[in-house]
């Protein structure tokens, strides 16, 4: 958000599909989305001084992903954690980790970060439980040093093909050579998952979604991040769900026809309207976008009060919500 394999998802006629590879001589089975009524997974991301027990026995729902953020910058390297990972699968919950490369996008199609890569790509394999890399996400927003703003934007001379913006067309050579050597380590446990910001910033049309998408060979889940702002912010205002999502919701799932959807990341502030409201509004809607399979709520104080928490009537909205069988808690294939 603002101011933060080599298998292919498919579903076929309906049915939830698990596939098995073999890594290393271990079968490992890859989760797949739900078929549509199978319902939704869900999700969130916490502060870092909340449990996941405390926060599911708040909302009396146990969720089925756990969202959190790992980076590395140009002057230092953090592996992704592997045993956070494992203890997640124990508990059966699936991980997804938004992975930030703050660097330039130049330097990973060099070749710079290969063996931090390789290393880390050794390191999932060697897991053997399905794990989601949300790699370098909200690319179409203009406040990530990996963000097409910042890696040529909308000039076609920089880089490749002349025909081409170099921002989204060096983003897709960067994210397709990072899923190209965890493949070649083995890491094929990786549902790799590529998130957009619900709207361009700049809205130019060098900058449009779907120019960045790295192709159906290197995705496995479609995200959708977006916030309703309420009076938090100078623009925006307050936006119910189909407002927020709707439009690239329909962008992304015409184009990208055979990927599961997830809301990768998502809340609501208080200000501005009725939150309790929004929330039963939005879980209610949700389920009639037949595509999306999984939600991650943002879950802290950050620009805001985006926890659920935030109020006694916004928590009472969430638990009522999650009442819905349609609200899965745990992840197939774990």
């Amino acid at each position: 958000m603002i101011g933060m394999a080599v298998l292919t998802m498919k579903l076929k006629s309906g049915l939830l599909i698990l596939i098995a590879v073999l890594v290393a001589g271990t079968q490992i089975m890859l989760a797949k989305a739900p078929e549509e009524s199978q319902g939704i997974y869900t999700g969130v991301f916490l502060d870092v001084t909340e449990s996941m027990a405390s926060f599911e026995k708040l909302v009396e729902k146990k969720m089925a992903i756990s969202m959190w953020f790992t980076n590395w910058t140009s002057a230092a390297t953090t592996d992704l954690p592997a045993g956070l990972i494992k203890a997640n699968g124990k508990l059966g919950k699936l991980s997804m980790v938004t992975w930030e490369p703050w660097c330039e996008l130049e330097s990973i199609i060099q070749g710079k970060y290969d063996d931090f890569l390789r290393r880390n790509a050794r390191k999932i394999a060697e897991v053997k439980i399905p794990v989601m890399i949300r790699f370098a996400h909200e690319m179409n927003g203009n406040w990530y040093t990996w963000s097409g703003q910042h890696n040529g934007a909308g000039e076609t001379k920089g880089f490749g093909d002349s025909n081409v913006p170099d921002g989204p067309e060096r983003y897709i050579a960067a994210y397709q050579r990072v899923v190209d050597l965890f493949r070649e380590e083995g890491a094929t446990n990786v549902l790799w998952v590529w998130a957009v910001n619900n709207t361009s910033v700049p809205d130019e049309g060098w900058n449009d979604m779907l120019n960045y998408y790295p192709g159906n060979d290197y995705v496995d889940w479609v995200g959708i991040d977006g916030y309703n702002w309420g009076t938090t912010r100078a623009y925006g205002g307050w936006m119910d769900f189909r407002s927020l999502f709707g439009p690239s919701y329909e962008k992304l799932t015409r184009a990208i026809p055979d990927k599961p959807l997830i809301i990768a990341e998502f809340a609501s502030a208080e200000t501005g309207g009725d939150k309790s409201a929004w929330i039963t509004d939005c879980f209610a809607e949700m389920k009639k976008h037949n595509r999306i399979k999984a939600f991650v709520w943002f879950n802290v104080f950050k620009e805001t009060a985006w926890s659920l928490d935030s109020s006694d009537e916004s928590l009472e909205a969430f638990i009522e919500a999650m009442q819905d069988k349609a609200y899965l808690e745990k992840f197939a294939g774990l």
